[in-house]
């Protein structure tokens, strides 16, 4: 099993699984892939519990197309390759 697919699995159990998480209320919740499928699922149910969510994917317009209708204080969005070092330099910095 690749660590990736354990991140994703471990990301599933925590927003869908867990009772107590019922709130990410200010939560700094950082998601790769959020243009997409799971990544896409998983953006939009931490906003829903109040998570600050930073959207990464490679394309950018798609992510402008999700966040379309979130309030615009509750999210940032990051056009990332995560193949690219520079990329997710500039992703880990957009946390601050």
């Amino acid at each position: 099993m690749s660590h990736e697919f354990d991140l994703t699995i471990s990301l599933i159990t925590i927003v869908y699984l867990c009772p107590k998480l019922e709130t990410m209320q200010n939560k700094v919740t950082i998601i790769t892939g959020a243009s997409s499928g799971i990544g896409k699922a998983l953006a939009a149910e931490a906003h829903k519990r109040g998570a600050k969510v930073v959207l990464s994917a490679r394309r950018k317009e798609m992510l402008d197309e999700i966040t379309s209708s979130w309030n615009t204080a509750d999210y940032i969005s990051i056009q990332t390759d995560v193949t690219r070092e520079e990329d997710c330099r500039r992703l880990n910095r957009s946390r601050s």
